[in-house]
C-alpha cells in the first residue's frame, strides 16, 4: 500500500514542483536579460540543497514522511518568494534559491528513504521500474502544463503547484498517521 501511495505522491508532486521550478531561470532571464543571473540562481539552489542535505540528513532518514509534509511549507515559501522576484530581484532570487534547495533536499532524500523501506518488503524489480516511470511522467506532465500556463497567469501556476502538492501529500500523510506506531 505504501508503495502505491508513494508512486501517486511522486507523480503528482513532480507535476507540482515542475510547474514552476523548471522555469525559474527562464523567468530570471526574461526579467534581467542576464544569463549569468539565471545560472547563478541554479548554482545557489544547488548550494542550498547540499547544505540542507548535510544539516537534515539524519533527521530526514528517521522521519521521511514528516519532511515530505514540511516540504509543503518550503514550497509555499518558494512560490511566495517567486512573486517578489519582479520587485526585489536579488533578495527574491536568493530566497527562492534557499527555499527551492530546501524543497529539493526534503523531497529527494525522503522519497528515496521511503522507497527503500517500501521495497525492502517486496523485492520486485517491476515495482522499481513502475516507480521510476511514475516519477518521470510527473516531470514530463509538469513541464508541459507549466510551460503552457505560465504565460497566461503566473499566480495561478503558483497556486496550482501548492494545491497539487497538497493533494499529493495527503494520502501518504494519512497513511503515516495511521501506521506510525507499527
Amino acid at each position: 500500500m505504501q508503495l502505491k501511495l508513494l508512486n501517486y505522491y511522486k507523480m503528482i508532486s513532480n507535476i507540482a514542483s515542475n510547474l514552476v521550478g523548471a522555469f525559474v531561470p527562464l523567468i530570471i532571464y526574461n526579467l534581467t536579460g542576464s544569463i549569468v543571473l539565471a545560472v547563478s540562481f541554479l548554482a545557489m539552489r544547488s548550494f542550498f540543497r547540499l547544505i540542507s542535505l548535510l544539516i537534515f540528513k539524519k533527521i530526514i532518514q528517521r522521519k521521511p514522511e514528516l519532511f515530505l509534509f514540511f516540504r509543503l511549507f518550503a514550497m509555499v515559501l518558494y512560490c511566495t518568494c517567486l512573486t517578489f522576484i519582479s520587485q526585489q530581484l536579488i533578495v527574491g532570487c536568493v530566497l527562492c534559491a534557499l527555499f527551492s534547495g530546501l524543497d529539493q533536499s526534503f523531497n529527494s532524500l525522503s522519497v528515496e528513504t521511503l522507497l527503500n523501506y517500501a521495497m525492502s518488503s517486496s523485492m520486485d524489480s517491476k515495482s522499481i521500474g513502475r516507480s521510476r516511470v511514475f516519477e518521470k511522467l510527473g516531470v514530463f506532465a509538469g513541464l508541459i502544463v507549466g510551460g503552457l500556463i505560465l504565460d497566461v497567469n503566473v499566480l495561478i501556476v503558483y497556486i496550482m503547484a501548492v494545491l497539487l502538492y497538497l493533494i499529493a501529500i495527503l494520502p501518504l500523510f494519512v497513511y503515516y498517521l495511521r501506521n506510525r506506531k507499527k
